[in-house]
């Protein structure tokens, strides 16, 4: 009789369940920093660089993030949403030379991801662009929807 409980009560140990781990908050301390692109981009900006690097800073209280390179940077702000930032901005650009884009809108989040065991800040962005003058037959022409992923480095 000894033997049958110790062994209801072993096996009984193995049904205990494994909790998950919870994802921290994410806090403006953790996403300020610089931004990469991952290998998930799908991206056609129109060669802005809007897809390959990110900048998130706190400038006078205001969480920005800054899309692009230096040389045409695009800068929106962030707000909180339960445990995320979020962003949308809609802009006015008139570009007639063949081969161009016109940015038309950008938004996304910022959001932990789980990356090898670790929790790592990443935005997704969803970039529009309109291309109304292709330079060379086959180009792209008209509206484009882009989705770009950044980590946090």
């Amino acid at each position: 009789m000894k033997r049958a409980s110790f062994v209801i009560f072993a096996v009984s140990l193995l049904a205990v369940p494994v909790l998950a781990e919870t994802k921290p908050e994410l806090t403006k301390e953790a996403i300020i920093g610089k931004y990469l692109k991952t290998d998930l981009n799908e991206c056609d900006d129109g060669e802005r660089g809007l897809c390959d690097e990110a900048l998130i800073l706190e400038e006078k209280g205001k969480l920005l993030l800054v899309l692009g390179d230096s040389s045409r940077p695009v800068t929106m702000s962030l707000r909180k949403s339960k445990n995320v930032y979020v962003f949308d901005e809609n802009f006015l650009e008139d570009c007639d030379e063949p081969g161009c884009g016109n940015l038309e809108s950008a938004e996304g989040v910022v959001y932990y991801r789980k990356v090898n065991k670790k929790w790592i800040p990443t935005i997704r962005v969803s970039i529009n662009v309109d291309f109304p003058f292709p330079e060379y037959p086959g180009d792209t022409e008209g509206p484009v929807t882009s989705t770009a992923h950044l980590i946090k480095q």
